[in-house]
């Protein structure tokens, strides 16, 4: 970092000593591919500001950091960086329990969340791997989620306002703290997913989501991959209205049964896993009705209902399964009728998969640096599906497109990118086609 002196003097003359870390203090804040010889801990949107404003100064790039849990997904920063952390922004702003509205800042970690919401009969329904870690600004910057979007909906659905600190320090609002309202563009939906490279996000409003009374999740074996496509239409096209909705294959054997479920997923077979939230009757029916249903489309009695708490911790365990390290992974996106096929011919070149397939998102890992070779086919695979590939670990000698292929609005992204950060200050390289 050129002048790494003078911007660590100037960065402790704007929001105090103690908030600049520098040497092997500041290293602890990087990740995999990168280690800042710079991290700052501001207190609030005001220090937010000024950072950006003494790093835009002097030419630097500004990364946020919450709890570290996408820091390590490539591509790396394209140059020297300031690591923001916002783990002294853990401010619960506004409850509302009876509108089912909540305000945080930024840093507050999820899983922190939803036991103050617990405490309601409430919840964010959010649940991206690592919530345990994962703060909210990480998960809306990096739009990640868990099996829970089936039923919910993604970050994008849930969150009402925003406010985001831009490349000029300054921060603006976006949409509102109540949930009709008719303040304007939705703006805040451009950071979603945008990786912190359009804003900073200090602050965002969600809309929550009452308890519900049961839980019941049914583990359906469909045998093959036909029978599991069969067994979605019938799921898609019936009564029921599930809120989960996992596929697990069999490629991969001992290491995905061992991981996911402890046994419950037959590593021999394909396997859905249907989830409903309601109440109980509710629940029941639909369990019930599934049950039968399935049994029509596969000729034998092939689902078996989870109770309480082995619901819960296999829900746990296929939440958490895409956040588990490896040497090669991917999220790949597409129409929930192409999981199936994906499934197939990712687990056939050497990939370990769990989907959330009513959403169309698979998760890929493999243990073999090879494997990197047939990702421009997994990505054509998933672009016939309407989406795309975007790798989340790759050996650092790859060589690779981290997002492939590359999007159709790629030059509108280049001007919405070039317009709200012209200096390429903020997160630099990291997002798409190294913006």
């Amino acid at each position: 970092m050129n002048g790494n002196e003078t911007i660590i003097k100037d960065l402790e003359r704007a929001i105090g000593p103690d908030r600049v870390l520098t040497d092997a203090t500041a290293e602890a804040y990087g990740a995999d591919g990168f280690a800042p010889r710079v991290a700052v801990v501001p207190e609030d949107r005001a220090q937010v500001g000024e950072v950006i404003r003494v790093a835009g100064a002097a030419g630097v790039g500004v990364v946020a950091r919450g709890g570290g849990t996408k820091l390590g997904w490539p591509p790396a920063p394209s140059r020297d960086v300031v690591v923001l952390s916002t783990e002294r922004m853990r401010t619960i702003v506004q409850h509302e329990p009876r509108d089912l509205t909540l305000t945080v800042e930024a840093g507050c970690v999820l899983g922190d969340l939803q036991t103050v919401l617990g405490e309601h009969r409430q919840r964010l329904s959010l649940d991206p791997p690592l919530g345990g870690r994962a703060t909210i600004g990480g998960i809306c910057a990096a739009n990640d989620s868990g099996p829970l979007r089936l039923g919910y909906g993604a970050a994008r659905d849930l969150i009402l306002g925003m406010e985001v600190i831009g490349a000029d320090g300054v921060a603006t609002r976006a949409g509102a703290r109540v949930v009709k309202s008719v303040a304007g563009y939705d703006m805040h939906r451009l950071h979603i997913g945008a990786l912190g490279s359009l804003g900073i996000i200090s602050e965002v409003t969600f809309r929550l989501t009452p308890l519900a009374e049961m839980l019941r999740l049914n583990v359906v074996r469909c045998g093959d991959g036909d029978r599991a496509e069969a067994c979605m239409a019938a799921i898609f096209a019936g009564r029921t209205r599930p809120t989960i909705m996992e596929l697990v294959t069999p490629f991969g054997y001992g290491e995905t049964v061992a991981r996911v479920g402890d046994a419950l997923i037959a590593p021999s077979g394909w396997t859905l896993v249907v989830g409903y939230e309601d109440c109980r009757e509710a629940v029941e029916w639909q369990c019930e009705h599934l049950a039968a249903s399935m049994k029509e489309v596969t000729g034998i009695g092939c689902v078996e209902v989870l109770d309480e708490s082995g619901s819960r911790g296999l829900l746990e365990a296929i939440r958490e399964w895409p956040g588990r390290e490896a040497c090669i992974a991917f999220k790949a996106t597409m129409k929930s009728s192409q999981i199936v096929p994906f499934h197939a011919w990712a687990g056939q070149s050497g990939f370990r998969l769990v989907s959330h397939a009513g959403s169309g998102i698979a998760y890929g890992r493999s243990d073999d640096p090879e494997s990197v070779r047939v990702g421009a086919d997994l990505a054509a695979a998933a672009a016939d599906g309407g989406g795309q590939l975007r790798w989340t670990a790759l050996p650092a000698e790859a060589g690779v497109p981290v997002w492939q292929p590359a999007r159709g609005d790629l030059p509108v992204m280049k001007r919405i990118k070039q317009a709200f950060d012209p200096k390429g200050i903020l997160a630099p390289g990291r997002w798409v086609d190294g913006m």
